[in-house]
């Protein structure tokens, strides 16, 4: 009976002898190209919650720049309000409000009929895929700076 059971394990062994460790090295190839595919969505998630931020930072410094009913909201107002979003890092934002030119003689932003512009620019950093970023063979993943204009006409 044993003469059987050693017949077994030696056809066994003969069948899935050559694949011991395969699975190892299958995964061993496999994950580089998954954490390439983690690190791109941890990237791009980043970039699309800053760009949301930076969404509602200038429309908010707008919005605060068109409703006022006073003629006191000046540059610096609005550039203090849009860097209150980011309170991590405010010095990284470059905060743009103005009066479309010829639009505004009389004062920062409280003519009437002035068209206020905010623009912000975040600097971004990637994490992962920056390792990726060759210029010159023309393959940046994500930009180094991110923008966002909004813009509105008071009344």
């Amino acid at each position: 009976m044993s003469s059987h059971g050693s017949n077994k394990r030696r056809i066994r062994g003969a069948i899935f002898g050559g694949r011991r460790g395969a699975a190892a090295i299958e995964f061993a190839l496999v994950l580089p190209l998954l954490v390439f595919i983690l690190g791109g969505i941890v990237d791009f998630s980043r970039a699309f919650f800053e760009l949301q931020t930076m969404v509602n930072a200038a429309s908010e410094g707008a919005r605060m720049a068109i409703v006022s009913s006073d003629a006191t909201v000046t540059k610096a107002s609005v550039e203090a309000r849009v860097r209150g979003f980011f309170p991590d890092n405010p010095g990284s934002t470059e905060v743009n409000a103005q009066c479309a030119a010829g639009d505004c003689s009389c004062g920062d932003l409280g003519c009437p009929d002035a068209l206020v512009t905010v623009t912000v620019i975040r600097d971004f950093e990637q994490l992962f895929l920056g390792v990726f970023n060759l210029p010159q063979f023309g393959i940046s993943p994500l930009p180094e700076n991110l923008t966002y204009t909004a813009s509105g006409r008071r009344q």
